[in-house]
């Protein structure tokens, strides 16, 4: 079968339409119809063979689209193929398997607002159905609310929190934007801080963030940058006696390592001291009896 999608529709008073093969070789010319005009390209009726049919079009205004179970199909530039009809592309959702024939296949337009579910899956395609996608949620098989006297059911979602409640503040989860996720807090008890990287986290007033953890405001000494990671960062607790150095700083953050903060200074890269083979390196105090670290001062022998 032989129809021609294109320019050469208008002899059928239409922009995209199809004629006969008797009236293609009435009007063009064709004494046996197997090919396209030479102006056109040529859509096989399946991707998988054993079919002769065809469909010409226009390349500048048309496509051939490869549907369910090995179909093609001709629609307009700008439309998908969803239950063997040319949809507006972005104007909906296809919901069903395109394994299967083109009648288990769903079209949802956006002003439906359905989501798309897929269950199990075998030699006849897989189970799919839809759910609203606002105030429901697929049940798959992996869920463990899913039950065999059910297999294809939508969940009742609680609506996502827009805001916190007037009695307390917002807490964006990042201060350098591109983010609409929040924490709610009282600050009576708890403040908002801006730890690494942009990223905010609630602790309580007598708190400091480090490494991504609320510490004890003034129990410790946080070491690295707080423009990396927060892995990149450490807390070091008083009794640990320790001191945090900084090094070279480039793109990926600064250098950074910690000393003991009593036998120990940090050898920077400004320092004498400073190796290119030991670039994060410590190096021992001076604890002779003029130095007020010493261990004499303490009273040790």
């Amino acid at each position: 079968m032989f129809r021609c999608l294109g320019p050469f529709a208008a002899l059928a008073g239409a922009s995209a339409a199809r004629i006969s093969m008797e009236d293609a070789d009435e009007h063009l010319g064709f004494e046996n119809s197997k090919n396209c005009p030479a102006d056109q390209e040529t859509c096989l009726s399946s991707s998988c063979g054993g079919s002769s049919n065809f469909d010409c079009y226009n390349s500048e205004t048309h496509q051939c689209i490869s549907g369910s179970m090995c179909r093609n199909q001709v629609c307009e530039i700008g439309e998908i193929v969803c239950g063997g009809a040319c949809r507006p592309e972005g104007s909906g959702v296809c919901c069903g398997s395109n394994n299967a024939s083109p009648t288990s296949q769903h079209w949802h337009t956006t002003s439906e607002n359905r989501q798309c579910c897929q269950g199990r899956c075998g030699g006849g395609g897989c189970e799919a159905w839809d759910c609203d996608a606002t105030t429901e949620s697929c049940v798959s098989h992996t869920s463990p609310e899913w039950s065999a006297d059910n297999p294809m059911a939508c969940a009742v979602t609680e609506p996502e929190p827009t805001g916190c409640p007037t009695d307390q503040e917002t807490c964006l989860s990042t201060s350098c934007g591109g983010s609409s996720n929040f924490e709610c807090y009282n600050s009576q008890t708890h403040q908002c801080i801006s730890g690494s990287m942009c990223r905010n986290q609630v602790c309580t007033i007598y708190e400091e963030v480090c490494g991504g953890v609320c510490r004890p405001f003034d129990t410790g000494v946080c070491c690295g940058s707080d423009n990396a990671s927060p892995t990149s960062q450490h807390w070091h607790s008083h009794s640990e006696n320790r001191q945090c150095c900084q090094g070279r700083c480039g793109g990926g953050g600064c250098e950074s390592w910690d000393c003991d903060s009593t036998f120990e200074t940090c050898v920077s890269h400004r320092s004498p001291e400073w190796s290119a083979d030991n670039p994060m390196a410590c190096a021992a105090t001076d604890m002779s009896a003029d130095n007020p670290m010493s261990s004499s001062s303490w009273g040790w022998s």
